[in-house]
């Protein structure tokens, strides 16, 4: 058992797995998820984890290993700087979210990889010896004033994020729509402009990116809360919605929780914000709860 956010662990091991999945590409291979306990010795951590503050003992493992194409040592060196990428139309933030996530639950992360034999990715994260009564669900630890009902419009261009998104959505109470790029929302929103009572739009995708997308919609509903989400900062992705008015920001990663707190938020309407949120220029951006540990 561990002491962590279901959300982002959730979303760890789907960017770990994501990137596995990329590596391999058009080729037939394989990406294998393995989990395991184990001591770990002040030695390994020093070999093995030397970017992290470790103490050596019993820590939760999550191996996520690919029999991709592998990375040479000058790739290793920066595969977790943000927007660093080998793909032609990447965005580099997955991993750099997943080691933002290890390090917030006081875990490590290390990576073996050599071209043409694969990688494995080591995720340590301390291993708790107190199991709970029960397992909680991501709509056990969301209070009832999260919850809600309607149809919501999510688009995000990577199809792990939407699965995800309309996951904890539903778990909420909502009915989800989902699209893949800015231009496949803007023809899904025309269709339902009277039954959407929120849309949630990533910041970069192709055909249209988030701020023509949020523009479109606000044409054709001048009402409707618009929710953005990004990896990159803060004050880049607003700047980019600065003739858009929206209901919000939410900086990935985020939890569940997180998300249905910036959910009830925005559907309140302008002047009537709650939460944990700060505003400027009047967006407010999303912080969420303190983060509230559960066992998973």
């Amino acid at each position: 058992m561990i002491q962590a956010d279901v959300g982002q662990v959730q979303q760890l091991l789907l960017n770990l797995v994501l990137n596995g999945a990329e590596a391999i590409g058009d080729r037939e291979g394989e990406v294998f998820v393995r989990m395991r306990v184990r001591d770990v010795s002040e030695a390994e951590l020093n070999r093995a984890f030397p970017a992290f503050s470790l103490t050596p003992g019993q820590y939760t493992e999550i191996l996520v290993s690919d029999t991709g194409s592998g990375m040479n040592e000058k790739t290793l060196q920066q595969i977790f700087d943000p927007f660093f990428t080998t793909k032609f139309l990447g965005r580099g933030l997955g991993l750099a979210a997943a080691l933002g996530i290890v390090r917030a639950h006081g875990g490590g992360i290390a990576v073996q990889s050599a071209p043409g034999k694969g990688s494995t990715f080591s995720v340590l994260l301390p291993a708790e010896h107190e199991r709970p009564e029960a397992p909680m669900t991501v709509a056990d630890s969301l209070t009832e004033s999260a919850r809600g009902e309607g149809l919501v419009l999510v688009v995000d261009d990577e199809v792990g994020i939407r699965s995800l998104l309309q996951h904890a959505l539903e778990e909420l109470g909502y009915t989800v729509l989902t699209a893949e790029h800015g231009g496949q929302a803007v023809e899904l929103f025309e269709r339902s402009t009277e039954e959407i009572i929120l849309v949630l739009i990533d910041v970069v995708m192709p055909v249209l990116d988030g701020a023509e997308t949020a523009s479109r919609i606000r044409e054709l509903d001048s009402e409707v809360p618009i929710l953005i989400t990004s990896g990159i900062g803060d004050d880049d992705a607003l700047h980019r919605f600065e003739d858009v008015r929206i209901s919000g920001f939410i900086p990935k990663p985020f939890s569940p929780d997180q998300l249905a707190q910036a959910i009830a938020v925005a559907r309140q309407g302008p002047g009537q914000w709650v939460g944990k949120e700060r505003r400027q220029n009047g967006v407010a951006r999303f912080q969420g709860p303190e983060r509230r540990g559960s066992m998973v």
